[in-house]
């Protein structure tokens, strides 16, 4: 976490499932002055907004769906109008490998996440970049996004995930 703070500037989250919510476990502060104050660590967050929360809940979609989208429709500011655009997302995040979100948590601010998988290929934490708008969606956004993914597959092989390998 501190080497991608370190390398980008920006802040750095590990987030957990906990009985069908994302709840931040760890926050590296960036290094730029521009601070994101409403997340924090031990923040809960409904699984259909964040970067980190959306990569949970894109490999927990089959039990975490419903709940995720109910909660959803109870944010002020929604960040879909229907949940065939949430499960589209979803998929695109299993495809992709990652997560991108702009403007969903906080005004002005994106974030990139990525799974975190362990032995048997349960995702089980995510980890996200978050920083300002500008500064993730912009010509250094696939540096992040590599990074990123290199740093959570690390994190996934000190677990025992072996991608190639198919666990029961």
């Amino acid at each position: 976490m501190r080497e991608l703070r370190d390398t980008f500037g920006e802040t750095v989250y590990l987030y957990v499932l906990d009985q069908g919510r994302a709840v931040c476990l760890e926050r590296v502060e960036g290094t730029r002055p521009f601070r994101i104050v409403s997340l924090r660590a031990d923040s809960v967050t409904p699984l259909a907004i964040g970067a980190a929360p959306t990569a949970l809940l894109a490999f927990h979609e089959n039990e975490l769906l419903d709940r995720a989208w109910r909660e959803a429709q109870a944010l002020a500011q929604r960040p879909f109008d229907n949940l065939g655009q949430l499960t589209a997302l979803l998929a695109k995040i299993r495809v992709d490998g990652y997560s991108f979100t702009a403007d969903d948590v906080t005004t002005g601010v994106a974030a990139i996440g990525a799974p975190i998988h362990d032995l048997y290929g349960n995702t089980i934490a995510a980890l996200s970049i978050a920083g300002q708008r500008e500064h993730l969606d912009s010509e250094q956004k696939p540096a992040m996004v590599a990074a990123l993914l290199r740093a959570a597959g690390e994190v996934s092989r000190r677990l025992g995930h072996n991608p190639t390998t198919t666990h029961r």
